[in-house]
């Protein structure tokens, strides 16, 4: 099959290669073309090299969702938004935490290798070291979404292991005036927003954002709350302009969770005043091109009513500098120090970890067809072995409209805080619990990617983007049965041991492709297909695979009509997956218990949105998610299936 696949790939890469134009042919269409058109390959990145350059130009697979796409899709939580995202997926758990799954492949509850940026800045459960998903920010707020996927570490660090997104906010001065927006629907569904934006004495840009939302769970889950998430937020983000040459950057939030549920393989924690907050000082400065950041993340010990739950937290300060010292070379280096930490009974108390890194990136035009970028990345780690990794890449672009791009990096994730120290029994079946252990003595994970991309604009209507790869990881970190056991009488049944190690090795083979047509004046459509192939190259590690599907596709289908109304439907599809089986207990009211894991079948499911403009500034939106109610599992529970949400919006610019 992947044989075949790769095959007819090769073909098509062939076949468009023939397409060429003149410069002054592209320069000419490329006038013709809308603004959405232009985000074929006219469109501005930062995250592949940390610097601004054209998406084309990217020495790493980048996919970009613009706010007019977040906008135009059934994005009530976090994984809605990347489901067009061909090799990304985080599946749903319960109808708000979206978390299954990762960044080709190697999918894990919760998913672990890939960081989440807010502008350039961390925003992560520390005590998982996974993606907070419940943003400090409005969807509202968001400009675009950069999707860097492939090993990010040489720029990022540890844990950007095979993906870094990258949410960049609308810069106050865009955002001037008042918006309000009201959400409600199914599931006990609501989403309020409300932005202010204005300048103070021609220097200062601010804006100031308020916005609650709750969503519920139609099904039951053993140890959920109802509904699952029920939260207020609140954050400014003011622009000092001091100087034609320089800025100041504030951004303060905080978060307020009266409910919040977060899943993980070993259950559920239903959080209760839970508080998130964030504060962030940036200094731009032109000429020299440098930036200077000083962030911090600091969340209480919230409440629950069975167990420990952590206090954790972090804070950074980051430089960096691009220099242009020879012709044809870019320059960025950079160093970041800073230090996180959790605090919880099941981890033994206060841990902390000390966390620095250097980073050094060099893009060097070999000519005006082609491009070479190399760079590296120092980290140290209190606790764990130091890292390197590094990235090469050698892109050429036969014409204006098409390019060709090899690069081979390396990438590591450190062991997270659970996975170190965490000392606490689940119960598996009435008679049964297991014991999982952290290991302090854990390696970090590494992975050795090898890629190679093709993206081209063949005509003024369409645009194809392949990636192939190869993924090799070593020190795979997971839990491992044993044969040790024994009787608690405390617990009333008998403990299996099972520790955190290190596995082994495991590969993967993996192919993105996409197209995108606009077929005419008021209709669009894209396509796209993910294939990961895993072996273990360890038999202890097969287990742990099984978690990834083979195939993924989607397709969305966009139509605008002539009165402005803006139809968008999509389909989805996702392979089967396998998991692993526990049983969750009912500790609170004895409602019933439930079993999680186990098999996920394959499924199809269809969503369809309607955008419709009332006035200039008004717009009613009506969304449907899963529009045929297909029940679904992306990690298996046998009392909780996803089902159907419709909801209605209304949003007014004043």
């Amino acid at each position: 099959m992947i044989k075949k696949l790769l095959i007819f790939i090769f073909l098509v890469v062939l076949s468009l290669k023939g397409l060429s134009f003149s410069r002054m042919e592209i320069e000419d269409n490329y006038k013709q073309l809308t603004g959405e058109e232009l985000l074929f390959l006219d469109i501005t990145v930062i995250t592949p090299a940390r610097k601004e350059q054209c998406i084309i130009e990217s020495p790493s697979a980048i996919y970009v969702i613009t706010s007019e796409e977040i906008k135009h899709l059934e994005s009530i939580t976090f994984g809605d938004i990347f489901r067009m995202v061909p090799g990304v997926h985080f599946g749903h758990t319960n109808s708000a935490y979206t978390l299954v799954g990762g960044i080709r492949g190697f999918h894990k509850l919760p998913a672990q290798k890939a960081v989440l940026l807010i502008n350039g800045e961390l925003w992560k459960d520390e005590s998982y070291a996974v993606p907070d998903i419940q943003l400090p920010i409005s969807y509202k707020e968001i400009e675009r979404i950069e999707i860097l996927k492939g090993p990010g570490s040489s720029l990022y660090g540890p844990n950007a292991m095979f993906g870094v997104i990258n949410i960049i906010t609308k810069k106050p001065e865009d955002t001037h005036g008042n918006l309000f927006s009201v959400t409600g629907g199914e599931n006990d569904t609501y989403i309020v927003t409300f932005l202010h934006g204005g300048q103070l004495k021609n220097k200062i840009d601010y804006r100031l954002t308020l916005e609650g939302n709750q969503i519920g769970n139609r099904d039951y889950i053993a140890l959920a709350s109802d509904p699952v998430l029920q939260q207020y937020k609140i954050n400014t983000t003011i622009d000092y302009e001091i100087n034609s040459n320089s800025k100041l950057s504030l951004f303060a939030s905080h978060g307020y969770s009266e409910k919040k549920d977060i899943i993980v393989q070993s259950g559920v924690l239903p959080l209760r005043e839970a508080e998130a907050h964030k504060i962030s000082l940036v200094y731009n400065l032109h000429n020299p091109n440098i930036v200077i950041r000083a962030y911090a993340r600091m969340s209480n010990k919230p409440k629950i009513f069975y167990g420990d739950s952590p206090e954790m937290g972090s804070k950074f300060i980051d430089f960096q500098h691009i220099l242009e010292p020879f012709a044809k070379h870019t320059i960025m280096w950079g160093i970041n120090i800073g230090d996180e930490f959790t605090d919880a009974e099941g981890y033994g108390g206060r841990r902390e970890h000390k966390l620095s890194g250097l980073f050094l990136d060099n893009t060097y035009e070999i000519n005006e067809k082609t491009i070479l970028n190399g760079g590296f990345r120092f980290d140290k780690h209190s606790k764990v072995d130091n890292t390197l990794s590094h990235r090469i890449s050698l892109q050429f672009f036969p014409n204006n409209i098409s390019g060709f791009r090899f690069t081979w990096g390396t990438s590591c994730r450190n062991p997270d805080f659970g996975e170190t120290y965490l000392d606490a029994n689940f119960k598996i079946d009435p008679l049964y619990y297991i014991h999982i252990t952290g290991n302090e003595d854990l390696k970090p994970e590494k992975a050795s990617v090898f890629e190679l991309g093709y993206r081209t604009q063949p005509t003024l209507k369409c645009f194809v983007d392949i990636n192939l790869f190869y993924s090799k990881v070593n020190n795979f970190i997971h839990v491992i049965g044993t044969n040790q056991y024994s009787y608690n009488a405390s617990l009333g049944g008998t403990v299996i041991e099972i520790p955190q190690v290190n596995l082994g090795i495991a590969q993967q083979y993996g192919t993105e492709l996409e197209i995108r047509y606009k077929f005419s004046e008021y209709l669009d459509g894209i396509i796209n297909y993910t294939y990961l192939k895993q072996k273990a190259l360890d038999n202890n590690i097969a287990d742990v695979l099984v978690m990834t599907p083979k195939h993924m596709a989607n397709i969305q289908l966009k139509a605008k009509l002539k009165n402005n109304l803006a139809i968008v439907s999509s389909m989805h599809y996702k392979s089967s997956t396998d998991w692993i089986e526990l049983l969750w207990e009912d500790l609170e009211m004895d409602r019933g218990n439930t079993t999680s894991g186990g098999h996920a079948d394959s499924y199809v499911f269809f969503n369809l949105k309607l955008n419709y403009p009332l006035t200039n500034n008004a717009e009613f939106v009506l969304s449907c998610f899963n529009l045929f109610n297909t029940r679904f599992d992306d990690f298996p529970l046998d009392t909780s299936d996803i089902a159907r949400r419709v909801t209605g919006s209304f949003n007014i610019k004043l």
